[in-house]
C-alpha cells in the first residue's frame, strides 16, 4: 500500500515526486510501561490527531504523516516533550501547503535549544550544590577523626626497645600457633556440611548473598537451555535401549526360580502335539498364555480339555461353550523327550532381529513336530 500523508491539505505521496520523504505512523498508547508513560503517550496521540485536522474521520494502522511537517524531518522522542518535532507542526493548515522555510525552522530550533541549556544549566547547578555538601561533610568528619587520633596517640604508653622486643616475641609465639593448628586441620566433606555459600563466597571474594543470587540466576538459564533435554522416547527407541536386565526380569519364575520360557502345546487324544504357541517369558501365568495365544479360538462348543492344574482358565474355556478338566497327573513328553529342553539355553536362542522370531519356537517347534514322527505314547487299540 503507497503511504499517503493525512494531514489535511497535504496531498504528498510516496510514488509521487522526486523528493524523497519518510512517512511517521501515529504514536500508540504505551500501557506496559507504568502510568506515567500511559499519560504522556495518551497526550502525543491526542495532539497529533488534534493537528492533523480532520472531521468524521478513522484512524486506522495505515495513517501517515510525512516529514514535511517536522522540523528535523521526523518526530522526536516521547519524553523529550519541549522539542518541536514532539508533534507535526509545520505546514498544518490548507492555505500554507508551501515548503516551511529554512528561517521558520531555525527559529523552532534555537527555542528549543535555549530550553535545553536552561535545563542543563539547571541540574548542573544541583549537581554541585551536593558536591558542595558532600565537602564539608566530609571535611568535618575528617576534622574529628584527626583529633581523635591525636587523643589516641596521647594516651598510647612510651615507645621502647623492651616493648618492641616483647610485642615481636609475642606475636612470633601466636604465629607458630597458628601454623601448628593449620598443619593439624584436615579438611573432609563434613568440614563445609551446611557451609557451602560460605566457602564458595570466600573461595571468590564475594558477599554469601551474591552466592545465592548467583546460584539463583544460573538455574533459571540453566532451566530455559536444558529443559528440551527431557524427552517422551518412542516405543522403538525404547527397544533398542532397553539394558539386558529388564527383558531378563520378563523370563524369571517364582516357581521354578531360574530365568525360563513358557510354551503352551495342545496335545491331541493319541499323543500328537495339535498346537503350538509362541515363546512367552517364565513370568506370564498359564492363564495369560491360554487367552493370548489362540487356542481358544479353536475350540468347538461341547469340546474336552484336559489341563494342568496351574491352568485357571475354567471361564475362557466356557465362554467358547467348552469345558475343561483336570486329572490328578499330567506328564511333560517333549521337554522329557529332548534333553535341548532341559539345560540352559544360549540367550541367543531368545533373541529376535527384525522380521524374524527367536530361534527358541524353531527349536521348540521341530522338537514338536519330531514328536508327531514318533510312535504314539498312547496305544490305539
Amino acid at each position: 500500500m503507497v503511504n499517503t500523508c493525512v494531514i489535511v491539505g497535504c496531498h504528498n505521496r510516496a510514488d509521487k515526486g522526486l523528493v524523497k520523504r519518510s512517512y511517521h505512523s501515529i504514536p500508540k498508547v504505551i500501557v506496559n510501561q507504568g502510568e506515567q508513560t500511559k499519560t504522556l503517550s495518551t497526550k502525543r496521540r491526542e495532539q497529533w490527531i488534534a493537528r492533523i485536522g480532520r472531521k468524521d474521520w478513522t484512524l486506522s494502522q495505515y495513517s501517515k504523516v510525512c516529514s514535511d511537517h517536522f522540523v528535523t524531518g521526523k518526530s522526536s522522542a516521547l519524553y523529550d516533550v519541549s522539542h518541536p518535532d514532539w508533534s507535526p507542526s509545520l505546514l498544518l493548515k490548507p492555505e500554507k501547503t508551501k515548503e516551511a522555510t529554512p528561517e521558520n525552522c531555525t527559529d523552532f530550533m534555537k527555542r528549543y535549544n535555549r530550553t535545553q541549556q536552561r535545563a542543563i544549566k539547571k541540574k548542573e547547578q544541583l549537581i554541585n550544590e551536593t558536591l558542595h555538601d558532600l565537602h564539608n561533610l566530609f571535611s568535618d568528619q575528617n576534622m574529628q577523626d584527626e583529633n581523635n587520633e591525636s587523643q589516641r596517640i596521647q594516651l598510647q604508653p612510651e615507645v621502647t626497645v623492651e616493648n618492641i622486643r616483647t610485642e615481636l616475641q609475642r606475636l612470633t609465639t601466636e604465629n607458630i600457633e597458628l601454623k601448628t593448628k593449620l598443619n593439624d586441620f584436615k579438611y573432609s566433606p563434613e568440614s563445609f556440611e551446611g557451609k557451602e555459600e560460605k566457602d564458595l563466597a570466600y573461595r571468590f571474594d564475594v558477599l554469601k548473598a551474591s552466592i545465592s543470587r548467583t546460584f539463583i540466576n544460573v538455574i533459571h538459564v540453566m532451566n530455559e537451555r536444558m529443559k528440551g533435554f527431557i524427552l517422551w522416547p518412542d516405543r522403538e527407541q525404547l527397544c533398542m535401549t532397553m539394558p539386558k536386565e529388564f527383558p531378563r526380569a520378563e523370563t524369571w519364575s517364582n516357581y521354578k526360580h531360574h530365568n525360563t520360557v513358557k510354551f503352551l502345546i495342545g496335545v491331541a487324544p493319541q499323543g500328537t502335539v495339535s498346537f503350538l504357541s509362541k515363546a512367552w517369558g517364565g513370568r506370564s501365568s498359564d492363564k495369560k498364555i491360554t487367552e493370548n495365544c489362540g487356542i481358544l479360538n479353536k475350540l468347538l462348543p461341547g469340546d474336552l480339555i484336559l489341563a494342568d492344574r496351574g491352568f485357571d482358565i475354567a471361564e475362557s474355556v466356557g465362554l467358547m461353550c467348552a469345558e475343561i478338566k483336570i486329572p490328578s497327573f499330567t506328564k511333560g513328553l517333549v521337554r522329557n523327550k529332548y534333553t535341548i529342553l532341559q539345560d540352559t539355553l544360549p540367550i541367543d536362542f531368545l533373541l529376535s532381529s527384525e522380521g524374524q522370531d527367536p530361534l527358541i519356537n524353531e527349536i521348540v517347534c521341530v522338537c514338536c513336530a519330531l514328536t508327531n514322527l514318533c510312535e504314539s505314547v498312547v496305544p490305539f487299540d
